[in-house]
C-alpha cells in the first residue's frame, strides 16, 4: 500500500533502512520530568537529528512545529502515571481517525507481554492494528512490562515479546537491549527493532556503546528519550547517536564530535 510506505520512509531512512526516533511521551506517566519540563524547547534544541518523534496528542498541538521531514509518531495508549498501581492497565487513548486527522506518519501502543493484562493488551493492539492498516497508518509496537523490571534485559523475555508483537500486527517493534543473545531477538523478530532507552545511564559514552553494539547485532536503531534530553549535552547526544546510526560513526568518533 503506497500510503503505509510513504509514511514508513518519514519514520526509516529509505536509503539505508535505519531510524533515529526521539521519544517524548513520558510525560504522560511522569509529568514535566527533568529535560521535557518545556516540550517547545526541547524539540527545538534535538531539531535536525531525528528522523522521527514519539508524541502525544497534547503536546503535538501545543509545541510542534512541523518541519515538513520529521516523522510524527504519536502514543495512542496510555492510561496509569506512576503513582498509579500498575502500569500494564493501560488501554487505547486515541481514535484512529483523530491520528489521521492530526496527519501523523505513525501510531505507537505498549504491549504487556507476561503481565496480569497479556490478553487484554494483546486484543488491544491486535484490534487496533487492523484499523491502522485499513488507512495505511504504520504501527509501532513497544514491548512495555509491569512491575518485574528485569524482565526489560531478559533475552528470553525479549525476544518472545518482540516476536509476539510482530505477529499481531506491529509493522516496527520497539524493545529493549539484551545484550548477549541480542541477535537471537532481532533474528526471530521479522519486523524491524528499534532500541528502547529504558532509565538513564551512568554515562553518554555507556548509551553510544550500546546502541553501536545493538546496531551490530541487527538492530535498525533507536527510540529513545531519557538518553537523550537528560544527558548533560543533549543536543551533542543526539547529533552524536545520529553519526553512529547514519553515517557509521565508532564510538571515538561520537564521543569526538560532543566535545566539539
Amino acid at each position: 500500500m503506497f500510503g503505509k510506505k510513504n509514511r514508513l520512509a518519514r519514520i526509516m531512512n529509505p536509503e539505508n533502512g535505519k531510524s533515529l526516533v526521539m521519544a517524548m511521551d513520558h510525560g504522560m506517566v511522569l509529568g514535566p520530568t527533568r529535560g521535557i519540563e518545556k516540550p517547545d524547547s526541547t524539540l527545538k534544541l534535538l531539531e535536525g537529528f531525528m528522523n522521527a518523534v514519539i508524541i502525544n496528542k497534547g503536546i503535538l498541538t501545543t509545541a510542534f512545529v512541523p518541519d515538513g521531514k520529521t516523522g510524527i509518531i504519536l502514543r495512542v495508549s496510555g492510561g496509569p502515571t506512576i503513582i498509579g498501581n500498575d502500569l500494564s492497565t493501560e488501554g487505547i487513548t486515541t481514535s484512529v481517525e483523530e491520528a489521521l486527522r492530526l496527519g501523523v506518519d505513525g501510531v505507537i501502543i505498549n504491549v504487556f507481554v507476561g503481565t496480569e493484562n497479556e490478553s487484554s493488551s494483546l486484543i488491544s493492539f491486535a484490534r487496533m492494528a487492523d484499523e491502522c492498516h485499513k488507512y495505511g497508518l504504520p504501527v509501532i509496537g513497544a514491548t512495555a512490562v509491569g512491575k518485574d523490571k528485569e524482565k526489560h534485559f531478559d533475552p528470553d523475555y525479549v525476544k518472545l515479546s518482540a516476536r509476539v508483537v510482530a505477529e499481531f500486527g506491529a509493522d516496527i517493534v520497539k524493545t529493549y537491549y539484551t545484550g548477549e543473545r541480542f541477535e537471537e531477538v532481532v533474528e526471530g523478530c521479522p519486523a524491524p527493532i528499534l532500541l528502547a532507552g529504558g532509565p538513564h545511564a551512568d554515562t553518554d559514552e555507556e548509551t553510544l556503546i550500546m546502541v553501536t553494539e545493538a546496531l551490530e547485532k541487527g538492530a535498525a536503531g533507536i527510540a529513545m528519550g531519557r538518553r537523550i534530553w537528560q544527558s548533560e549535552d543533549p543536543r551533542g547526544m543526539i547529533k552524536a547517536l545520529y553519526g553512529i546510526i547514519h553515517q557509521d560513526w565508532s564510538v571515538e568518533e561520537a564521543i569526538s564530535s560532543m566535545k566539539k
